[in-house]
């Protein structure tokens, strides 16, 4: 049976009819511009105007043809808006511009994300959506104290019209969304959440001082590294032995050995970088001086002292590394496991290397636990790098955790723990 429409009904109507339908006085359903008459006094006529061949993210205006199919769900959309809301009263005249501006921002973010139509929304794409926000107004803004809920709620309300207003889009044949939006929350309550949370949210590490960082805390991973290994191998070995050939004693005792490491370590030759001829640290025979109380004291630093400073400097960096390009929290890097270590590959537990799926690559992945965000720590994996299959190369989040296992090695074993970093 064929259905009957209102005159006003134009969104239940078929495309062929709506070309020479107006939608007002001044205005026709294809025009790229919808003018309505304002009967209220004072109001701009820019207040009642919904505008359609705005410009997208790619350059191309939304009345081009690639995007006919989600223009046409969005005149349905805000026709049905106007003259026959399913929620909440009918959209005022001098409120159209609003609708114009939300429609126009969340329709370039689904041209950006690659949406389609609105039956493409669902909760993974609401919470896309609200990142994008974020990253996009909240961040960026240059007055976050001005910021308030009520000033973004806006972009937020489209998705809930959109859902309310769903069966009669069905009925014109526009793919609805599968489900209410944001858990059934208001768009004012989405945005409180948002907004209060924004206040106490540290501020994102600017560009000048995050690339200078990590590409030190990089630049620690190689020969840095190897010497910090190297000279607490030397350390724990001369330690060990403790003083040999001693015409009082063995030298064993725990004086001996205090003084054997030490002469050990204040022996030890730095490496230099690749390209330099001057080591990248100073020998640790020479005393420190660490100033302590805004510089009103200062604390000599002897070798062993140096020694485990940069155990602790080292630890530092591959921390710095994990939580920068693998954006782990600190938790969840205090709670990553050395043990047991994989027999075939020799890799710590909290790594594991994957084959891509056109055998080309090999994924790296950091396995762990997550603690915030959830009741009870669960076991989780994130992604960490790649690498050409074959190559023998390490991105620095696994040069990171490799280092780390063999820096706390010893001390781990001493501990009779499996944990990948260990407090000394």
């Amino acid at each position: 049976m064929e259905q009957k429409h209102t005159p006003k009904a134009y969104h239940l109507w078929p495309a062929s009819k709506l070309v020479r339908v107006k939608v007002s006085p001044y205005s026709r359903w294809t025009d790229a511009e919808w003018y309505f008459n304002n009967p209220t006094a004072g109001q701009k006529k820019s207040r009642s105007v919904i505008t359609w061949d705005f410009e997208m993210l790619d350059g191309s205006t939304f009345t081009h043809d690639q995007w006919v199919p989600l223009l046409n769900a969005c005149r349905r959309l805000a026709w049905s808006l106007i003259v026959d809301p399913q929620c909440g009263r009918p959209l005022k005249v001098g409120s159209i511009s609003s609708l114009s501006t939300t429609i126009r921002y969340f329709v370039r973010w689904m041209g950006r994300a690659g949406y389609a139509n609105f039956g493409d929304l669902n909760e993974m794409t609401c919470q896309e959506f609200q990142e994008y926000v974020v990253a996009d107004i909240v961040t960026e803004d240059t007055d976050d104290k001005g910021l308030s809920a009520g000033s973004i709620s806006m972009y937020f309300s489209i998705w809930i019209k959109i859902y309310s207003q769903g069966s009669l889009l069905e009925a014109a044949g526009i793919r609805r969304m599968p489900r209410v939006p944001f858990g059934g929350k208001s768009a004012g309550e989405v945005a409180k959440e948002i907004t209060e949370t924004i206040a106490k949210r540290i501020p994102p590490m600017p560009d000048a001082v995050f690339l200078p960082v990590t590409q030190k805390a990089i630049e620690w991973l190689s020969v840095p590294a190897d010497d910090i290994l190297r000279l607490q191998d030397v350390y724990l070995s001369a330690h060990e032995r403790g003083r040999r050939g001693l015409p009082y004693g063995p030298g064993n005792s725990p004086s001996s050995k205090a003084i054997a490491g030490r002469q050990a370590v204040q022996a030890f030759q730095f490496s230099a970088f690749p390209g330099s001829s001057e080591p990248w640290h100073q020998p640790l025979h020479i005393r420190t001086a660490t100033p302590v109380r805004s510089g009103k004291y200062s604390i000599q630093r002897g070798a062993i002292q140096q020694l485990r400073d940069l155990v602790t400097e080292l630890r530092d960096a591959c921390s710095i590394v994990l939580q920068a390009f693998v954006g782990i929290r600190i938790s969840e890097v205090c709670g990553l496991k050395a043990l047991p270590i994989d027999p075939t590959t020799g890799m710590p537990a909290c790594v594991e290397i994957q084959p891509s799926r056109s055998g080309l690559y090999e994924i790296c992945y950091v396995k762990g636990q997550l603690f915030k965000t959830t009741e009870t720590p669960i076991t989780v994996t994130w992604v960490a790098g790649l690498r050409p299959r074959g190559a023998t190369y390490f991105p620095p989040p696994i040069r990171a955790l490799l280092v780390l296992e063999q820096l706390f090695r010893p001390w781990r074993t001493l501990a009779e723990v499996n944990d990948l970093i260990v407090s000394f």
